[in-house]
């Protein structure tokens, strides 16, 4: 599997990685392991009422760990995982902390709007942000 970032998505990892040093490695490290095995969906995410051919949305919701962090904390890595033109990507939608999983809405609410703005074409998601070009 491919895997992908929304470029918002991009700017949260490196806003996060400002504060918490050492989160851009737990994610590039996710990021691997998702796209070697492509089956890292822990946590379907059901609430953001959208659908993608026909069919719900397949959100995931992953914990992503980082040194200095414990069991319950670190990051909270949203994507999509979607087929087309029969390859089956991940996209990266956004990435928050643990703490700011307090207010659900507003997160929710960016998850749509992210959703919204993704055009399921090769051509379109070739445009945007790969993870590997960051190694």
């Amino acid at each position: 599997m491919r895997v992908f970032r929304l470029k918002e998505a991009t700017r949260e990892i490196a806003d996060l990685e400002k504060k918490y040093k050492g989160s851009f490695a737990g994610v590039v490290q996710f990021e691997r392991l998702l796209a070697d095995s492509g089956s890292l969906r822990t946590d379907r995410i059901n609430r953001i009422n959208r659908d993608r051919f026909g069919a719900p949305a397949s959100i995931w919701k992953s914990r992503v760990h980082f040194e200095g962090q414990g069991s319950r904390g670190g990051l909270r890595y949203v994507y999509e995982v979607l087929t087309v033109e029969g390859e089956e990507l991940a996209i990266c939608l956004t990435i928050y902390t643990k703490k700011d999983d307090d207010d659900i809405r507003i997160i929710t609410m960016r998850i749509q709007q992210r959703f919204d703005s993704i055009v399921p074409t090769m051509a379109w998601i070739n445009t945007i942000h790969r993870p590997d070009t960051d190694v």
